[in-house]
């Protein structure tokens, strides 16, 4: 699995998801990267030909400021929200139409923090 600095990436669990009365396994993906006192956190898994995604933002400061950016991408496909909250609740991000086949594929993302003055930023890359 590629991992970019400071990013780590790791299968953690395999659960049964029933959709549409088929049950079926799923492989949820995790990865997450850092800047300054931010922490962003992406969760990935498949499901009946999308690969769905969840982000988690964590700050070790304290502040009331929630409209950090969150990207996934993966060729001209992507989800993401301008309006990410930062206080380490899991939200959902949407959702990109898989390819056929099954195959891993590598997506992009990246984490724009909401801060006073200059807002950090960090990137990586998920296989899901």
């Amino acid at each position: 699995m590629k991992i970019a600095h400071g990013v780590t990436a790791a299968l953690v669990a395999t659960s049964l998801v029933v959709a549409g009365g088929t049950a079926h396994a799923a492989r949820y993906v995790p990865a997450e990267c850092s800047a300054a006192q931010f922490t962003g956190k992406l969760e990935g898994y498949e499901n009946n030909g999308y690969t769905v995604f969840s982000y988690s933002i964590e700050k070790s400061s304290v502040g009331k400021r929630n409209k950090a950016n969150v990207t996934v991408w993966h060729g001209k496909h992507k989800v993401s929200t301008a309006k990410g909250f930062q206080d380490g609740a899991w939200r959902s991000l949407g959702d990109i139409k898989r390819p056929p086949g099954g195959a891993a594929i590598e997506y992009r993302f990246s984490f724009v923090f909401d801060d006073w003055g200059s807002d950090p930023r960090c990137s990586g890359t998920i296989d899901v």
